[in-house]
């Protein structure tokens, strides 16, 4: 009697290597995914905290006038 290790059938071969695909696409998309979806709820965050803090400020109702002091923050220069 010899002592051959047990061989897997041809399903259940198949069902391993798509198991392991499917383990391998679910955590390629979630470490692509995950960092997009980061950037779009601090954009949303940000777009939500911007517009409550013009709502509390008045608006920035009354137009834009060239000295009045609006002129702050990221690209301000282009005014």
């Amino acid at each position: 009697m010899t002592n051959q290790p047990k061989r897997k059938s041809v399903g259940s071969a198949w069902l391993g290597v798509l198991t392991t695909l499917l383990i391998f696409v679910a955590s390629f998309a979630f470490f692509l995914i995950a960092p997009i979806a980061m950037l779009l709820g601090a954009l949303l965050v940000h777009t939500v905290m911007t517009a409550k803090q013009k709502a509390k400020s008045g608006g920035g109702g009354g137009g834009s006038a060239a000295g009045s002091g609006s002129g702050s923050g990221f690209g301000a220069g282009a005014q």
